[in-house]
Order: C-alpha cells, then sequence, then structure tokens
C-alpha cells in the first residue's frame, strides 16, 4: 500500500510550484481540491468527487497537464504521471476499480471473442463473476459521464493545430454532435432525466474548458446538433 500522506504532500508541493508557474487560479483550486488515492506503475492517481469533478477538466487540458507533470518529476527525480478519478475517498476508489477492472475484462472478452470470467474483488481478493450486463454495457459505447469524456478528450486529443481558433471550434462543433447522440445511449441505460440532465450539464462544461470557449456556446451547438437529429 503506497504512502498516501507522502504522496499527498508531494501533490502540495508540486500545486505550490504550479501557482508560481502559472496565474490560471481555476488550475490552482482543482490541484488543491484534489486528492491523492493510489500510485500505480509511475501514476499518481488522483479523486475529485462528484460535485467537484468538473474540476478536472483544468487540470487534463494538455498544456496545463504537462507543466503538472514536468513539476511532479522534477521533485521526484523520476518519470511521473498522473490521472483523475471521480472518487471522495479511497474506499470509493477500490469500488471503482473493480468497476474498471470488469470493465476491461468484458472488453478483452468481446476482443477474443469469449465471455469474460471473473474479476478480482479488490477489497475481499476474491474471485466473482463478472455479470452479462458488464459484457452488454460494451455494446451500448456511453454509459456515464466518464464515457462521455473520453470520447471528446479523444476527439480533442486528434486535432492538429490545437492552439488555432478554428480547431477548437471544430473541437466544440464534433464534441457537441458526440454528446446529442449521447444522450439517447444515456436514456436507453435507465438513467432517470435528472441525471441526465446534470450529466449533460457537467460535459458540456468540460468541453467547454478544453474548447476555450463559454459553456453556453457548447450548450447551443448540442441543442443544435439534437434539434436536427
Amino acid at each position: 500500500m503506497p504512502d498516501l500522506e507522502k504522496l499527498q504532500k508531494l501533490w502540495q508541493i508540486a500545486t505550490d510550484q504550479i501557482k508560481k508557474r502559472i496565474t490560471n487560479i481555476a488550475v490552482w483550486r482543482a490541484m488543491e481540491s484534489a486528492i491523492v488515492l493510489d500510485y500505480e506503475g509511475g501514476t499518481l492517481v488522483l479523486g475529485l468527487p462528484g460535485e467537484s469533478y468538473s474540476q478536472s477538466g483544468h487540470l487534463l487540458v494538455p498544456e496545463h497537464r504537462n507543466l503538472i507533470e514536468e513539476v511532479l518529476t522534477q521533485i521526484t527525480q523520476r518519470s511521473l504521471t498522473f490521472r483523475v478519478v471521480e472518487c471522495g475517498s479511497v474506499e470509493e476508489w477500490k469500488t471503482y476499480k473493480v468497476a474498471e477492472e470488469r470493465k476491461r475484462a468484458a472488453q478483452m472478452a468481446l476482443i477474443n471473442g469469449q465471455r469474460p470470467r471473473a474479476a478480482v474483488d479488490q477489497k475481499s481478493g476474491e474471485q466473482s463473476p463478472v455479470p452479462d450486463a458488464a459484457v452488454d454495457a460494451q455494446s451500448a459505447a456511453i454509459e456515464n459521464v466518464n464515457d462521455i469524456l473520453n470520447r471528446a478528450y479523444k476527439i480533442f486529443s486528434a486535432l492538429p493545430h490545437r492552439t488555432m481558433s478554428q480547431s477548437r471550434a471544430r473541437f466544440v462543433r464534433d464534441a457537441a454532435q458526440m454528446l446529442a447522440g449521447a444522450e439517447g445511449q444515456l436514456v436507453a441505460s435507465g438513467m432517470d432525466t435528472d441525471t441526465v440532465m446534470r450529466t449533460i450539464d457537467r460535459a458540456i462544461d468540460r468541453i467547454a474548458v478544453w474548447g476555450e470557449c463559454d459553456a453556453t456556446t457548447v450548450a447551443l451547438e448540442y441543442l443544435r446538433h439534437k434539434e436536427r437529429a
């Protein structure tokens, strides 16, 4: 088990150094809110609870991520990266890891044309069968906000000339179109209307951060695509 107290101290030192290098208060607040949940092979696992998770977008903007990882590497004198998950405690992270392992097993089973046999429960260490729903979920590509944001970030990462306004506009357009299509999948997964609305709203906020625009602009694009569908 990693020494989380020492790792949290490392993150605090990095936060203090970032404050000296950039003046973006939103990045400062996101770093201050993040808690270290784990260390996995050169990667710090950072957690933000649901009500604060939208702040993670400020950390994942490529120029901010690169700077933070550069600072972490300078402090530790070893290559160090980070990831952010929607968890507010170590216990939530343990549950999240079990779900991740089940999803990974389902994906591998689909690739290999097999049904996944079991996933290891991180609390008990015992193997438990992966439910059929885990396999079925792979066909419904989007079922939560993380799936949406992963897709949006892939769109963003694939953009050439991301510093140019027209490239970011193209990203906002394409991400909003993806978001409009995702809403139907969320509804089909059984998610209630209020939760769907909150999920879409959180995704809009993150897309706005990556697109360096106002959330209302993203929302307008999303509505346009939704009305055309």
